[in-house]
């Protein structure tokens, strides 16, 4: 799970096999394969900082990868739009260290959304939340593929699979994967997480 992972956000350089993207082969050396595919990795260790406000943290790095800079001003009333689409009430001059793991966890996504990503990878989101928060980050996960989003979620929760995914990509040992559809399967989604 953690190579395709770091495979996809282009960390690892894959050794065999092909990877298409939208009908696209895709060079598998590609330094920047993430960026190339508009694809947004939020890793179980949350890449804020805590000592700058919400706005700060969603458009972190965007002047460098452009080379230009933007409004303060400007960043945080289009932080404050991305933070009411995933339907959070923080105003985004917040700092992040006054937030909640959960909240977060929702700064992360609005940085996703910030760079348009078409995919949006989590690792173990649902890792030192309650499940409130659980169910809160479920419903929008399922709201962002409702508008066209592609999300891919690793994860040992079972309640959070079943609640939040479609589909099931299990990881069977080195170099066999199966696929199947959730829906009728959670059984077997249960025995997926129960034999790792």
């Amino acid at each position: 799970k953690s190579t395709l992972m770091k495979v996809l956000s282009g960390a690892y350089t894959a050794t065999s096999g092909e990877l298409f993207f939208e009908g696209k082969l895709i060079e598998k050396n590609s330094p920047h394969i993430s960026e190339a595919l508009g694809i947004s990795m939020i890793y179980q260790e949350l890449n804020l900082v805590p000592e700058l406000s919400v706005a700060a943290n969603i458009f972190l790095g965007h002047e460098i990868r452009k080379g230009i800079f933007v409004d303060t001003r400007a960043q945080e009333k289009r932080a404050n739009e991305l933070l009411r689409e995933i339907g959070i009430q923080v105003d985004s001059k917040t700092l992040v260290k006054n937030l909640g793991v959960g909240t977060q966890q929702m700064v992360e996504i609005a940085k996703a959304l910030s760079q348009n990503a078409k995919v949006i990878v989590f690792d173990e989101p649902t890792s030192g939340l309650d499940f409130k928060n659980m169910m809160r980050i479920s419903e929008h996960l399922k709201a962002l593929a409702q508008k066209g989003k592609t999300i891919l979620i690793i994860t040992h929760d079972y309640e959070f699979a079943a609640m939040t995914c479609n589909r099931v990509l299990h990881f069977v040992d080195e170099g066999h994967a199966e696929t199947f559809p959730l829906q009728g399967n959670l059984p077997r989604l249960y025995s997926c997480l129960m034999c790792q």
